[in-house]
């Protein structure tokens, strides 16, 4: 309520009894003015009513929200469902036009403005995570796969004055079938790169990723794609090297760091390899990373140019939906929040594996030595590797686990070969062709409590006896 109707109040009800009323409305457009100055996440996490006022307040910008709006147009912000004009606060008008996805709308100011606020927020817990180089970033309404199709499209546009196009994609292999369609699917011809063994755990095979330049002319690598968040006993590559080797020979790096934003060992790695040599993409998950909805990704850069481009490379508007989600996250987690967060998954991690080499001791099973990944660890199933000749198969306990309401785990067999779009692969799952050892492997994201360790000990303890029998 602005001043002036406060004193209208006044003369219907005591004056006496507005003035508490006067300072809770103050305090709260402290906190607007304090959002809108400073463009950052707030310290401490605002409670839930105070975010669904704020977002009311932006929506009433919008000029489908006016009280007095007539449309006329072909899109003019029309929401059919009461279920859905609750759900998304009367947002409709989504984000971006059409000759760029992170232009501010006509029609919508309080769209814009969350647009604005929470690019900016992103950018700002992108960099306390560790990714300090990076000076911009952009977020799609796109899942990971699609976001570095877009990346491709755009570093794509650098080179088509070129009379031949660079068509190959060196990709250190990640049995993770997102990356490799959008190559395919954005009209890229993969190179396939498979993982070297370093002790137990899987790393980037460098010798083979120049050799391949070399071989296919550097000219004709249009860009090289690593990966950094991956299944133990696959390790982050080693994108320090391949930064320098893309520096070396000018051809483009893309960063796949799906969930790696919640690993400081991860983005320190992705930090040294923006300083020390070539990278123009970071791409990372919002969902894996902040704990909303499928549907969204943070791209990042240490040149804004390039995200500008990209920004201007999408077709169309999008919708706002995952940049809201993201939004009400962030204020309500707040910095301290995300810093808490991010502490607690690294002890989580270490309770984990702790509590893992108990049950391993207990249960004559060995714990993957994968020093260099921080999220993920396997556990070796190699005592049953006598299991074919009784008709008994090692992937039961995963499909026993996840009847027991346990999702996310995987169990790696020998010998499964997989053909993805016209690829064929050897051992899929394991990111190399000679994997000597079948395994079950685990991870402890952001957001996993001790509780749910414990319970899933005991449940993981249940199958094993169960599949013993």
């Amino acid at each position: 309520m602005n001043p002036k109707n406060f004193d209208f109040a006044s003369q219907i009800i005591s004056s006496n009894y507005l003035e508490i009323s006067k300072e809770g409305e103050q305090q709260y457009q402290k906190l607007i003015r304090e959002l809108l100055t400073s463009r950052s996440v707030p310290l401490e996490g605002l409670s839930v009513r105070t975010i669904k006022r704020i977002i009311l307040d932006l929506s009433s910008l919008d000029t489908n929200n006016f009280l007095n709006n007539i449309g006329v147009g072909e899109r003019e912000g029309r929401i059919f469902s009461s279920y859905v004009q609750d759900r998304m606060s009367g947002l409709s008008h989504g984000v971006g036009r059409s000759g760029d996805v992170s232009a501010e709308q006509p029609k919508a100011a309080g769209s814009s403005l969350i647009v604005k606020l929470t690019t900016r927020m992103a950018l700002q817990i992108l960099k306390a995570s560790g990714l300090t180089s990076i000076k911009s970033c952009l977020i799609l309404p796109l899942a990971t796969g699609m976001s570095l199709g877009m990346c491709f499209l755009t570093l794509l546009s650098q080179v088509k004055t070129k009379k031949v196009r660079p068509r190959y994609v060196i990709w250190s292999r990640i049995d993770q079938k997102t990356c490799l369609k959008s190559i395919i699917s954005f009209g890229f011809e993969p190179v396939i790169i498979d993982c070297i063994p370093d002790g137990d755990q899987l790393t980037t095979d460098l010798e083979s990723i120049t050799t391949k330049i070399t071989e296919l002319g550097q000219e004709n690598i249009f860009c090289i794609v690593s990966t950094t968040s991956c299944f133990s006993p696959r390790v982050p590559d080693r994108v320090v090297e391949v930064s320098k080797i893309c520096k070396s020979n000018n051809v483009p790096h893309v960063i796949n760091n799906a969930y790696g934003v919640q690993c400081s060992t991860t983005t320190s790695l992705i930090t040294q390899a923006t300083k020390q040599g070539r990278v123009d993409f970071i791409v990372q998950s919002t969902d894996k990373n902040f704990m909303v909805p499928v549907g969204g990704s943070v791209v990042a850069s240490t040149d804004k140019k390039l995200i500008k481009r990209l920004s201007q490379t999408y077709p169309g508007r999008a919708s706002i939906e995952p940049i809201l989600n993201l939004f009400c996250t962030f204020l309500e987690m707040g910095m301290n929040g995300w810093k808490l967060l991010l502490k607690q998954r690294k002890q989580n991690f270490d309770y984990f594996i702790n509590q893992m080499k108990d049950f391993c001791l207990q249960n004559d099973f060995t714990i993957l030595k994968t020093p260099k990944n921080k999220i993920s660890f396997a556990i070796s199933l190699e005592k049953y590797s006598n299991l074919s000749k009784k008709n008994k198969d090692v992937g039961m306990i995963g499909s026993m686990l996840f009847r027991r309401a346990c999702t996310g785990q995987r169990v790696f067999k020998k010998g499964i070969e997989k053909q993805i779009m016209e690829y064929n692969f050897k051992n899929y799952g394991a990111h190399t062709k000679n994997y000597p050892r079948e395994y079950l492997t685990l991870s402890c994201a952001i957001g996993m409590t001790k509780k749910q360790i414990n319970i899933f000990i005991k449940r993981l303890q249940s199958v094993i006896k169960e599949f013993e029998k």
